[in-house]
């Protein structure tokens, strides 16, 4: 058995997959029983890149559909003092991961990526999460350690998935 490599191609629920390759021998009736399977989006900037954000999403220029493909977005060591706000449009987002820049605020449109179950914000600046932060029911880790936050928001009780609350060293 050899990996799959490239697309992949799923029969219905069962646990069958076909490569690219071996989908294209199979005839037009055989092939109307998969559909392929889309990878999900993930973006990763390091320290090495000069952008923020890939074009499209700094310019707002994909259509919403493409928009909702985006699970992950990683924004490690860009030296950003605030989040992008073409971020409040990712409405599928699940992991923002925005550590060690220099981020002092989070807007409350945060509250808006009600999707999101993992929030990265290590090593920043931050004095307070918003309030809206208690309208992420789906966030299960929460990582805002070595931060400037002096006090926390009573919105961190209605979050009642949250598993990881790490704020070592804050203050």
């Amino acid at each position: 058995m050899n990996p799959i490599v490239g697309p992949r191609w799923k029969r219905g629920e069962e646990d069958y997959d076909l490569c690219s390759a071996d989908y294209s021998k199979l005839s037009k009736e055989e092939k109307k029983r998969f559909q392929r399977v889309r990878k999900r989006k993930t973006y990763t900037f390091g320290l090495q890149q000069e952008i923020e954000l890939p074009p499209c999403l700094r310019t707002c220029e994909w259509p919403e559909q493409k928009l909702m493909e985006v699970h992950t977005i990683r924004l490690t060591l860009k030296r950003l003092n605030c989040l992008p706000s073409t971020l409040w449009r990712l409405k599928n987002l699940r992991q923002l991961i925005a550590s060690a820049n220099g981020i002092w605020n989070i807007s409350p449109n945060i509250g808006k990526l009600i999707m999101l179950f993992r929030i990265d914000i290590r090593y920043n600046r931050l004095k307070q999460l918003p309030d809206e932060i208690g309208l992420l029911h789906n966030l299960k880790y929460l990582d805002g350690c070595q931060n400037r936050i002096e006090t926390l928001t009573d919105a961190i009780g209605n979050l009642r998935k949250l598993e990881v609350l790490n704020l070592y060293e804050t203050n």
